[in-house]
């Protein structure tokens, strides 16, 4: 891509150029950067690696470049967190006075002469270009519920994982200290452009991340004052050739095809849906390998809608080509149902699923082996031992770890007895019986009988009759998968107690797109998934709160809320007068008015991004702003 050359907005593909330089620009070569930043959603990620203005989404969907390759390899989902490091050593070429020769503005003067316009030279020129080399590393942590993601973000922080500190060996440790006890599936990725003659450092030997990290973030550094030998396209702006006509050219439909494709902070454009569903079938595929691993949950309502959001996903690749064949003419459009859905998010509850006088002697220290913190970790039980003799003196448990990769062996008890051979659990298998008895040993009730059934129809017991011995029964209900134990124990085991994960049907979050969405499920109706057990901790759906309200009164005057992050709501109180509220609201920069009609007791939802907010009210009625 060069400077001037047309541009497809709706393909992401450049075209041939139209217009001419009226003077020849200058070229500004950049310092070298070098900066750390933590991405929390896509468009914070394409921030950080320099994917610019409209060009985001063109990137995100459709182009091929090396930059949107990469992001489409990360498998982000609305949960995702990415550290970011990236160093670019760059030079500009930015526009000054351009027109478009009087030949070809002659030969658009029809309507086939605007089709064959834009077929040659797209919708709109590019505008700045800058070009040099980068290298840019990411660290992918993948959550699957927003406690999840509010948990790596708040471990970056305390361990000095920000953006904007000092990219040196001080933060490679930091890093690599939050790989090593990372709780969630992670990925570490790299991308060097520009430099023919350069490698990157090898890849990581995942048993060893430290040397691997450290390695990254020198050769980020040694890129500082390295020109590029072979220079890339790092980032572009295009314009529009709105500006660049005279009014006997009709080009408005363009223009408003266009402008349907790109949205507004009002409204989302056709490429924002797509790249909306397109993140919202990679979380409810990562959500499915979560459900996978623990026993196959069957989600029939993530599977619907997970299909109908591959259906309406082929719909907006087609009309999108379709109006990218015939960009002058006016296109009817729908929104397709999956866009209303938001975006999933997992929800689980982790319990100890009978009554408090189960297998319960009532001495020894309390023990739990497993917490909600480790349902990220794809935490598996794979070994049971057992020793004994006129009671149960230790069970050793043996779990395993994805993230990080490892095992974790609990010992609850004395050695004492005989010991029993090991039983192995297989991948997949769980247990989905105990039954054991108490007996008095030493002046109090201790575990004396133990006997256990997996799912795979494989037993294991303190004695060959333990089964027949048993006056105490717990089976697994349908969607109860054991994942661990707690108890108390001291000198012996004198409690042990199933905890059991339970999954519920993905809830379904409101992403920012300006459109009404339907919201996951409450507190109280994740409580009735509970029964009589006693809750070690569940994941919830918490919906965001305004923290902010500002009455803007109808009297035309200008009020500004300031830089807004997050979604804004405007809503019209109905008072004075009943009926339509007009009023008009501006996200600064740039300086555009958008014109809006609200009824009494209704609520429009925009999306600042952090940008200042300005508002007329031109009445009836007062209204408010919420955020």
């Amino acid at each position: 891509m060069e400077l001037y050359q047309g541009f497809d907005t709706f393909s992401g593909k450049t075209k041939n150029t139209a217009v001419q330089p009226k003077a020849e620009p200058p070229t500004i070569e950049s310092e070298g950067k070098l900066a750390i930043y933590v991405a929390t959603s896509m468009e914070e990620l394409q921030d950080a690696l320099s994917i610019e203005g409209s060009m985001k989404l063109s990137y995100s969907v459709f182009s091929v470049e090396a930059k949107s390759k990469y992001v489409h390899e990360l498998n982000l989902t609305s949960n995702s967190v990415v550290v970011v490091i990236h160093a670019s050593k760059s030079f500009t070429t930015e526009r000054l006075d351009v027109e478009i020769p009087a030949d070809i503005l002659e030969s658009m003067k029809t309507e086939s002469g605007v089709d064959n316009f834009v077929k040659k030279y797209g919708d709109s020129w590019t505008s700045k270009i800058v070009k040099g080399g980068e290298f840019f590393v990411t660290f992918t942590f993948y959550a699957e519920t927003k406690m999840e993601k509010d948990q790596i973000e708040n471990s970056l922080t305390a361990g000095g994982v920000v953006g904007g500190v000092s990219v040196n060996t001080s933060l490679a440790v930091k890093i690599s200290t939050m790989l090593q006890t990372s709780k969630v599936r992670y990925n570490i990725s790299n991308k060097l452009l520009g430099y023919g003659n350069l490698e990157p450092p090898a890849k990581i030997d995942k048993d060893n991340p430290d040397q691997y990290v450290n390695d990254l973030i020198d050769f980020a550094a040694s890129l500082l004052g390295r020109r590029a030998d072979e220079p890339v396209m790092i980032s572009y702006e295009s314009t529009p050739y709105d500006e660049l006509l005279p009014v006997e050219i009709n080009f408005e439909r363009v223009t408003t095809n266009r402008s349907s494709f790109l949205g507004n902070p009002a409204a989302p454009g056709w490429g924002e849906m797509l790249a909306h569903l397109s993140l919202s079938m990679s979380t409810s595929n990562s959500i499915k390998q979560r459900y996978k691993f623990y026993g196959n949950y069957q989600d029939s309502e993530l599977e619907t809608r997970l299909t109908k959001i591959k259906q309406d996903l082929d719909f907006l690749y087609k009309f999108i080509a379709a109006v990218d064949a015939k960009p002058n003419r006016e296109h009817p459009f729908t929104t397709p149902t999956s866009v209303l859905y938001g975006a999933p998010s997992l929800r689980y509850s982790v319990v100890v699923p009978v009554g408090q006088n189960f297998l319960n002697g009532g001495g020894g220290g309390p023990y739990q082996d497993v917490t909600p913190e480790n349902i990220p970790q794809h935490f598996h039980l794979n070994k049971v031992q057992i020793s004994n003799g006129s009671i149960v003196d230790l069970i050793q448990l043996a779990y395993s770890a994805e993230y990080p990769a490892g095992e974790c062996v609990t010992m609850h008890g004395s050695p004492g007895g005989s010991q029993h051979p090991p039983f192995f659990l297989g991948a997949g298998e769980y247990i989905v019986e105990i039954r054991g008895k108490l007996d008095s040993y030493w002046g109090h009730m201790t575990v004396a009988v133990l006997y256990m059934k997996t799912n795979k129809g494989n037993e294991y017991a303190s004695s060959e009759n333990a089964k027949s011995q048993s006056d105490q029964l717990w089976e697994a209900k349908p969607g109860d998968l054991l994942i661990g134990f707690s108890g108390s124990s001291g000198s012996n085991l004198d409690c042990i107690q199933p905890v059991v994960l339970r999954f519920s049907p993905a809830a379904w979050e409101e992403i920012s797109l300006g459109i009404a969405c339907e919201t996951g499920k409450t507190h109280d109706q994740l409580a009735e998934l509970v029964d009589d057990a006693r809750i070690i901790s569940e994941t919830v759906l918490a919906h965001p709160r305004p923290a902010t309200v500002a009455n803007i009164p109808p009297d035309n005057s200008r009020v500004s809320l300031g830089q807004v992050n997050g979604q804004l709501h405007i809503y019209n109180i109905g008072n004075p007068g009943n009926g339509s509220t007009e009023f008009w609201i501006s996200f600064q920069p740039p300086r555009k008015w958008i014109v809006a009609e609200i009824q009494a007791g209704h609520t429009q939802t925009y999306q600042p991004r952090g940008k200042e907010v300005l508002i007329e009210n031109h009445g009836p009625s007062k209204l408010q702003a919420l955020w």
